[in-house]
């Protein structure tokens, strides 16, 4: 593994990048060419010049935003809570004119009618759900703001298809009364 960014000055490696780039298969690196840390050298053998350490080395940065990301708070469930708290007066006033006219046992159930409980646990729960559903299939999601957002996508560009295809034979089968070949994702 390589533990520092640097720049070859001597020598050439086959260098799998795929935890860093996403590239699939692993790189040819030559003198000249850029490394980072937390690559793999596959075959070969090379000299650095070390540009980045520690904390500075790309990967690191990457390590720090997903540590930033942890932090933040949906939208959704904060709207939730914003309306949950406006709520919270008007069931106050029904508890008390429950408790007035019906007793303490109609009274709590007024109490209890309250969905600023449910909504403050159960809006950042499905976001979580959704997120490990996600990572289940294999996709990487940074945070519940891009599970937001993406009610207003409209189109998705990819910039390498290499990521996005596995190396496998394409299947057939029979649908109706035609055969149609589909391609294994």
């Amino acid at each position: 593994m390589i533990p520092v960014d640097g720049i070859i000055t001597q020598g050439s490696a086959l260098i799998d990048q795929h935890a860093l780039t996403g590239e699939s298969q692993p790189t040819e690196k030559i003198i000249g060419d850029k490394v980072f840390a937390s690559t793999i050298i596959v075959a070969g053998k090379v000299n650095l010049q070390v540009d980045k350490t520690g904390n500075e080395t790309v990967i690191a940065k990457i390590g720090q935003i997903l540590s930033n990301t942890a932090a933040f708070k949906s939208s959704t469930p904060v709207r939730g809570e914003e309306w949950a708290d406006k709520s919270t007066i008007p069931v106050l006033a029904m508890t008390g004119i429950a408790l007035v006219f019906s007793g303490p046992q109609k009274a709590l159930a007024a109490f209890y009618s309250s969905f600023g409980d449910g909504v403050r646990l159960f809006a950042p729960l499905g976001t979580l759900n959704y997120l490990k559903l996600a990572s289940h299939h294999g996709i990487f999601i940074k945070d519940g703001r891009a599970l937001e957002g993406l009610t207003q996508v409209d189109t998705i560009i990819f910039d390498k298809t290499g990521t996005l295809t596995l190396e496998q034979p394409a299947v057939g089968r029979i649908v109706g009364d035609s055969y149609t070949k589909t391609e294994v994702l």
